[in-house]
Order: C-alpha cells, then sequence, then structure tokens
C-alpha cells in the first residue's frame, strides 16, 4: 500500500489498474479468511444474533465480489483464435528466421514459437521497425493499414519472411519478396534480394493514395513528377458512415451499404472486429460467415472505430450495373449473455470493392482519379519507347474507366 501512494504521482492509470489487478486477490483472501473463520472455539447458542449477522456480511461480501467480477469480466476483451489461429500453417516454413508480422495484433507471435516475431506497434516502437512518415502505424481515430508500404526499405531488409493480409485492397508486393505460401487470411512472403524502399504517395491510414490532382498534392506530381505509378484496378472504398443504421452492432443487429458497381467480378475486403462472429450476404446471392476475430483491437481504438487491417471478405459476381447491397447480421447472443447482460459490440469499419487485383503502370502525368499505390521516378522516354498503339490504346481505355469508378463514399475523413 505505501509503494502504491508513493507511486500515484509519476505512473499512469494503466499501471496503477495493473497493481490494483495483482493486489485484488490478496486483499480478497485475507477478508474472507477473517469472515469465514469465525471465532475462536466455535459459535455459541448464545451468539445466535452475532452468527447471523456474520453469516449476512460474508455472503453480501461474497455476492458483492462476484457481481463486481461479473460487470467488468462480461465484456473483457479476451480474444477468440481469430485470424492469428491461421498461422500455425507457417511455423515450419518459419522456425528461426526473422518474420515481420504487418499487423498490429501482439499476440501473433504465440502462433509463431521458434520463429523470431516482430510486430509494429504504435505504442511500443522497435529499433528495427522504421515506420514510412507517409502510412503511420497510427492515425488519428485508430490503427492504420499495415503493408509493404508502411515500412521502409531499411525495415524490410532485415527480416527473412514478411506475413500481410491475404486482401485484395492492399500495396503489391516489391520485386525483392516473393510468395511462398498461404491461408484463408494471411500470405507468406520470403524475401529473395536485397530491399529497398520505394516512393509512396501520402497514404495515411490506406493502402493507396486516390489521386485529386484538383489540389496540390494531387497537381504537383501529375504535372512536375517525370517517372511512371503503379496504380491499383478500379476500387470504390466506403467509409464507415456508408453503414445503416449504424456500424456499431449489438448481438443479432443488423446493417447495410450500398455501392454502385458495374458487371464483372469484384474483389471485397473489410475491416472489423466481432466478439461474436457475423453473416455476410448481398443481394447478387453470395453469403459467407466469418468467425469471431479481434486481432489487433486494443483500447486506443476501441472508442474512435474499427479501422485496422483489412480483411479478404469474398468474390461477388456483379452481372447489372447499379446499386449492390451488402448486409452484415452480429450473431444472436447466447442465453448466458443474456443473463449476463453482455454488451460487446461488433465494429465493422470501410469496405473496399477492387474490379480485379492486377496492377498497372501509367505516367506521372495519368494519375488523376486513380488509387496509386506506388510511384518511381523516371524519364518518361523509357516507359514509353516499347508501347504498341495498341497498348496505348487499353491502356487509355482502362483509365477512363478507372476514372468512372474509383470513389471515396462516405462523410468521414480519409485519415481516419
Amino acid at each position: 500500500a505505501f509503494l502504491y501512494l508513493v507511486s500515484l504521482p509519476w505512473v499512469g492509470d494503466y499501471s496503477l489498474a495493473k497493481a490494483l489487478v495483482i493486489a485484488a486477490p490478496v486483499t480478497m483472501v485475507v477478508i474472507l479468511t477473517a469472515l469465514l473463520s469465525g471465532p475462536e472455539g466455535g459459535w455459541k447458542p448464545s451468539q445466535g444474533m452475532d452468527f447471523g449477522a456474520w453469516v449476512t456480511l460474508a455472503a453480501l461480501f461474497v455476492v458483492g465480489a462476484t457481481a463486481s467480477s461479473l460487470i467488468v469480466l462480461r465484456d473483457a476483451s479476451v480474444a477468440p483464435p481469430g485470424h492469428a489461429k491461421e498461422l500455425g500453417a507457417f511455423k515450419k516454413e518459419v522456425k528461426g528466421k526473422r518474420v515481420l508480422y504487418a499487423d498490429q495484433d501482439r499476440f501473433a507471435p504465440y502462433y509463431l514459437t521458434g520463429a523470431r516475431v516482430t510486430v509494429p506497434l504504435a505504442e511500443f516502437p522497435d529499433p528495427d521497425v522504421v515506420e514510412n512518415p507517409k502510412k503511420p502505424f497510427q492515425g488519428d481515430t485508430g490503427q492504420g493499414v499495415i503493408d509493404f508500404d508502411s515500412f521502409e526499405g531499411e525495415s524490410l531488409g532485415t527480416f527473412d519472411y514478411v506475413i500481410t493480409s491475404s486482401a485484395a485492397f492492399q500495396s503489391e508486393a516489391p520485386p525483392f519478396f516473393e510468395e511462398v505460401d498461404r491461408t484463408n487470411s494471411y500470405i507468406l512472403w520470403k524475401r529473395v534480394d536485397e530491399a529497398v524502399s520505394r516512393p509512396v504517395l501520402n497514404e495515411l491510414t490506406l493502402p493507396a493514395r486516390l489521386a485529386d490532382c484538383s489540389i496540390g498534392g494531387g497537381r504537383y506530381f501529375s504535372t512536375e513528377v517525370e517517372g511512371t505509378a503503379t496504380i491499383m484496378p478500379p476500387t470504390v472504398l466506403a467509409l464507415r458512415d456508408k453503414w445503416e443504421p449504424s456500424p456499431e452492432l449489438e448481438a443479432g443487429d443488423s446493417a447495410t451499404m450500398t455501392l454502385d458497381l458495374t458487371p464483372g467480378f469484384w474483389w471485397i475486403s473489410m475491416q472489423y472486429f466481432t466478439p461474436r462472429g457475423f453473416t455476410l450476404t448481398t443481394d447478387t446471392g453470395f453469403k459467407r460467415i466469418f468467425k469471431p476475430a479481434i486481432d489487433g483491437q486494443r483500447l486506443a481504438n476501441l472508442e474512435t472505430g474499427s479501422n485496422g487491417q483489412y480483411w479478404p471478405a469474398g468474390v461477388i459476381e456483379v452481372k447489372e450495373a447499379g446499386p449492390v447491397t451488402i448486409s452484415v447480421k452480429a450473431k444472436d447472443p447466447s442465453s448466458l449473455q443474456r443473463f449476463t447482460g453482455y454488451s460487446r459490440s461488433t465494429k465493422l469499419g470501410r469496405v473496399a470493392a477492387m474490379k480485379g487485383q492486377g496492377r498497372r503502370k501509367v505516367a506521372m502525368n495519368e494519375i488523376c482519379g486513380q488509387w496509386v499505390d506506388y510511384f518511381r521516378r523516371v524519364p518518361i522516354g523509357l516507359f514509353r519507347q516499347n508501347e504498341t498503339r495498341q497498348k496505348a490504346a487499353d491502356r487509355r481505355s482502362a483509365i477512363r474507366e478507372s476514372k468512372q469508378f474509383n470513389s471515396i463514399e462516405g462523410s468521414g475523413l480519409v485519415a481516419d
């Protein structure tokens, strides 16, 4: 108690809470020992009133302690296996190797025992992981999207393997990494050459930047920088506020959003934290059940929304151009959860729909309205010299199509 009082001016609430948690069991044992022991020699008939008071006090203490623990623990962040359970499939390949886990789940290394795993955590910086200032690990309202563009080449060069999400909406792997294994949620990349940095636009907490040439940054890169840019396929990004009625789902609740898509196959990537799981359906006939997963969720982003990693949500086929409705229903509460008043919610984040997964290279003066993954400064003549007329026509057609459908829907900030 003395040490606790002395430390009050210098430590934060988090550390103080840990101290109380450590002391609580000892305090409980001391109090219960006194309450349950009774007087020496046992209770006498003449002590009936005293005995009744003792029993009442002991019962009230036990009930109160149980209730207070239940109120706190019923919504405690006890993680289900989630996506990280799949990491065990890589254990043999990465044993004894240095591995960079490209997400902010601090518990991921437990699924990769035998490997030396590094996790990029904003609150606990690692000297071996250099953050790309144009793509920070942590945004103003929660954790960012972690992929290859999140790191400088200096960092990537210190690792033998990198594990990323298998979602389509993420930065393309650099040529010095090749895919060697895959699960439903992850891709294992092996470094096969010396790592170097590559320039990116200010992506903030997104895998790429939608170039807006009406403002300074986009105008500068499209007019003053000579070189090529690698751009994503046509992509529609819906922000959190597109979910109706709310992106926060209590057990059993539902939410929907509508995206305008064109005919073809669309790869859906989605951000979410779900302690119970949910079912996703579309009016095109697609259905998928998502297991409980709160990988990387921390107090830092509980109240600010479900940003964080994009996870693969499926591929849908659109046969006619027009609105496509995506619906999510959180799993119903169990009987025990109903009884205890369980209130942990499923948090839905942004949804990205990509028409294909391939990347294209274009001149920097053609990036306007495109999702730019990264770029390279080179004399433009080198890029054009081997281009045939047919290739040029196909490229111009693809660029026009992308401009028509690349968009960010919703009123939130893309810096979220």
